[in-house]
Order: structure tokens, then sequence, then C-alpha cells
């Protein structure tokens, strides 16, 4: 695994991975989302970039530890707001269904956690998000697709 840098006043830039290889826009755009995160890590953005491309960053989530949404745990409690069209409604959706207005509102809470979780930076010195997966892949150069 290696990196490489453009010639092209350090525009672009290219992490191997297992998979295969992922290329960075380092335009100024990109570079100014970018270092502000690589600071909070300590590091340069092209280390950074490198270490986010193969999934090596310092004190992230662990992939896969997700909360079960199927069924409310132990504990979980929904007490609904005092207007009835909005308790009419959660009530005729969770009926339709299938679930109990507990388990899903639990399904729609857990779902909408893992799903945030699944897109969060976090600084490794506070453990709050930093930045959003969606935000910095949108700096990966894309392969044009012969239609």
């Amino acid at each position: 695994m290696k990196t490489n840098m453009s010639s092209e006043a350090m525009d672009s830039f290219v992490v191997e991975t297992k998979n295969g290889q992922v290329d960075w826009s380092l335009d100024s755009e990109c570079r100014k989302v970018v270092i502000p995160i690589a600071d909070e890590f300590g590091m340069s953005a092209e280390q950074f970039l490198e270490l986010y491309s193969r999934r090596r960053l310092p004190a992230q989530l662990v992939r896969g530890d997700r909360l079960y949404e199927e069924r409310a745990p132990a504990g979980f409690g929904v007490t609904l707001c005092e207007e009835p069209s909005i308790r009419k409604r959660i009530r005729r959706a969770a009926r339709f269904a299938g679930f109990s207005v507990k388990d899903f509102v639990w399904r729609a809470l857990a779902s909408s956690v893992n799903c945030c979780e699944d897109d969060m930076i976090l600084s490794p010195k506070t453990g709050w998000p930093l930045a959003d997966d969606v935000e910095l892949e949108s700096f990966m150069v894309k392969p044009e697709l012969d239609v």
C-alpha cells in the first residue's frame, strides 16, 4: 500500500488500498474542508486522507457496533405528545408497519442513530463529530462511465 501525489501543485492524491485505489481531488475547496479535520487529528491533509481511505483513523466508532433495531430495549419508553393528530398518525403508521408504538418509535430512532453514526468522523480528542463521510467523499474523483 502506497500513496502518490501528482506533480500538478498537489491537486490530486492517490491512496492504494487493499481494494484498489482512491483518488482524491485536493483542490482549494477540498483543502478548506480537510485541513481543519486533519489538524484535529494532528496530521497533514494527505496523512488524514490516507488513513481515512484505509478506514484506519484513530478513535472512531467500531464498524458493525450498531443499535439493534428490531425490538426496543428494556426500559425504553415512549410518551406521545398532546397533539391528537400527531398521536393518531404515529399510531396509524405503527399499526400499518405491524409494530407497537414503542417498537415503531424505537426502530425509527435506532435506524436514525445507526445511519448518523455510519457517516460520522469523530474527533480523537473529544469524541464529538467533526465531519460527515458524505461531505468528504464528495472530493473523491469518480471515474467517468462510458454510456
